[in-house]
């Protein structure tokens, strides 16, 4: 299921995990990849927030069946910040971290929702969890985000180069795209 999510197959996805949950219906991972299929169409535009609850009543079920499902508890935190909810978002992101303190998931998103008013808060979310993620470019990408914000535009480059050595084709929001390659001096 990730990988059809990942390029794009979300009717598929979705088609197979029905099939799953009514052949298994008390396997939690089943739940919580429909429920994040939701989310992922929603984060993408295709479809409205309002079908949130959808997502909402198939963590919700993944967690009844497993309640120490950490993706699962991220992604109840991350429809909270789809709705726009940002104060739940962060209170129940922070509450995710004082229960898995590892979670790279966790300090990425509150890098995300922090990005705007605190953005030395932002940029040690993003670093912790490239300690805990070493391998995902979205770390070094938010990390180069905050750095575009604190105005320390050398080390932004070098966070982009970073997130470029780990996955060449990663796409760059747009505040990063004039930072990649250094001015030419006149």
């Amino acid at each position: 299921v990730p990988g059809l999510l990942d390029v794009g197959k979300s009717g598929l996805a979705g088609a197979i995990l029905d099939a799953h949950i009514e052949a298994h219906p008390d396997d939690p991972d089943g739940h919580f990849w429909l429920g994040e299929t939701v989310i992922r169409v929603v984060a993408s535009g295709i479809w409205p927030t309002e079908k949130l609850e959808e997502a909402e009543m198939s963590i919700g079920k993944a967690l009844e069946l497993r309640p120490d499902y950490e993706e699962a508890e991220v992604a109840s935190c991350t429809i909270a910040r789809l709705r726009g909810d940002e104060d739940l978002a962060r209170s129940r992101f922070e509450g995710l971290l004082t229960k898995y303190p590892n979670s790279a998931l966790a300090h990425y998103n509150l890098g995300l929702i922090k990005l705007e008013g605190d953005t030395n808060a932002a940029l040690e979310h993003f670093r912790d969890g490239a300690e805990r993620a070493p391998d995902d470019p979205d770390y070094p990408v938010g990390i180069a985000r905050a750095l575009v914000k604190l105005d320390r535009l050398a080390e932004a480059r070098d966070a982009v180069a970073w997130a470029k050595r780990l996955a060449p084709e990663h796409p760059l929001p747009a505040e990063l795209e004039d930072i990649e390659t250094p001015p030419v001096a006149d």
